[in-house]
């Protein structure tokens, strides 16, 4: 499978971050982010729906129309294991938190990018520990949402405070919850809400190795 591409920029300049969507979809997933207070991206793999997520919240970090950007992605055990591991929030949620991190290194040196979380300008959130908490002036990115239960994203999607917005990413068709999926009650329950925008990303949009494209094609038409 080949297919002509969209040169693009991600990077850090001085006045924040330079980035361009790589295709009219990933456009028109931006444009639902922008106009809307929560949004679900989703999708098949490697179609740049945690990317296009960071960047919209960097660009907002940057420029001032946010305070800051909340990441949290939710996992098997969230409540038993997270005490018995040392550090404090930040560093028992680092191995959870590291694949969401590899796509802020792309806009972000490490310095930068440290020093952010310092100033706690960048969280690191586990599911488990949002109950009873309101975001104000922050973007909340549910990376890997298609693993949040429906208590979960009930819970999560009722933390948004004013001046925020939520940006669930995921890609149903990968869930290793297959009872009582929340992702999947989400698109469909919220539906038509005023303020809740949805948009799936496709195939075509995959950027990743050329073969994994032919790959979720397989798998998701079972030929």
């Amino acid at each position: 499978m080949s297919k002509k591409r969209k040169t693009s920029s991600s990077t850090q300049s001085q006045n924040g971050i330079d980035f361009s969507p790589l295709d009219d979809d990933q456009k028109e997933a931006l444009r639902s982010i922008k106009e809307n207070s929560v949004t679900f991206l989703h999708g098949c793999a490697g179609t740049g729906k945690t990317t296009l997520a960071v960047a919209y919240a960097l660009r907002c970090l940057f420029t001032g129309n946010t305070q800051r950007i909340i990441i949290t992605r939710p996992y098997v055990c969230a409540g038993e294991q997270l005490g018995h591991l040392p550090g404090d929030m930040n560093e028992k949620f680092d191995p959870f938190f590291a694949p969401v991190k590899i796509i802020f290194e792309k806009f972000l040196v490490k310095t930068v990018l440290n020093r952010f979380f310092k100033n706690e300008k960048i969280i690191a959130y586990p599911v488990a520990f949002m109950r009873g908490v309101t975001f104000d002036d922050s973007i909340v990115i549910v990376d890997e949402a298609q693993n949040c239960t429906k208590e979960q994203m009930h819970m999560v999607l009722t933390r948004l405070g004013q001046n925020a917005k939520i940006i669930c990413t995921g890609d149903e068709f990968q869930s290793d919850i297959k009872e009582n999926n929340g992702l999947n009650d989400a698109l469909k329950r919220l539906k038509g809400v005023d303020g809740v925008g949805m948009y799936e990303l496709p195939l075509s949009s995959c950027y990743r190795h050329e073969v994994v494209a032919r790959i979720e094609d397989r798998y998701r038409n079972k030929r």
